[in-house]
């Protein structure tokens, strides 16, 4: 079920200057059916309908299913980075900011985000998806700035910052990943993200 902090964040209008509006529209439409049903379960017809236009028009600005869930995946990946962001900002200090985040990808993402990471390891060929995640904003470019904070205010011990922003996402998106797939988790989402942050100072802080 998608939680009022994610719709919300889904349907904040976001003006990157990428799409004109009649594609935005498109894009968007697609991005909430691609999350709520995954990307096997819709049809360029089916997104047609929503949109209210022909498949034909789909085709104008998308050559196939593949190159329009590309589009939604960095759509979402935008709004996802934009609620980082906000969580950091309620905390001061790196331990609760990495907790804030963690419980923010856990709860309001949820299986619905962590289906659109399966789905984009599942169904798109290799080199489209390594030509998208060089144009997919970056979480860890959010969280990074945290970690350099920390380690100037002597939070953190002196260690390669990108390995241990890299690691923090690994723990968080493996989480997410196995719950895509059907795994149990092993806890709740506040007992993981606390034990993702705990886990993180453990290693890093001083």
């Amino acid at each position: 079920m998608t939680t009022p902090t994610l719709q919300a964040n889904r349907t904040a209008t976001v003006e990157t200057g990428r799409t004109r509006p009649g594609r935005e529209r498109i894009v968007a439409e697609a991005r909430e059916r691609f999350v709520a049903h995954g990307y096997a379960a819709m049809t360029m017809q089916e997104i047609a309908d929503a949109v209210g236009v022909t498949k034909a028009a789909l085709y104008y600005h998308f050559s196939d299913k593949e190159a329009l869930f590309g589009e939604a995946f960095i759509d979402e990946m935008e709004r996802i980075c934009a609620g980082i962001a906000a969580a950091m900002a309620t905390e001061t200090r790196l331990a609760g900011q990495l907790e804030a985040v963690a419980r923010f990808l856990l709860d309001a993402s949820g299986l619905e985000f962590a289906r659109l990471i399966a789905d984009l390891d599942r169904y798109v060929a290799l080199d489209r998806r390594r030509e998208l995640l060089d144009r997919v904003p970056r979480p860890r470019d959010v969280v990074r700035p945290a970690f350099e904070t920390a380690l100037a205010n002597g939070e953190i011990r002196p260690v390669d910052l990108d390995v241990a922003v890299s690691l923090f996402f690994s723990m968080v998106f493996g989480q997410l990943r196995n719950a895509a797939y059907g795994t149990p988790a092993p806890a709740t989402n506040d007992a993981l993200a606390s034990a993702i942050a705990s886990m993180v100072m453990g290693g890093i802080g001083v």
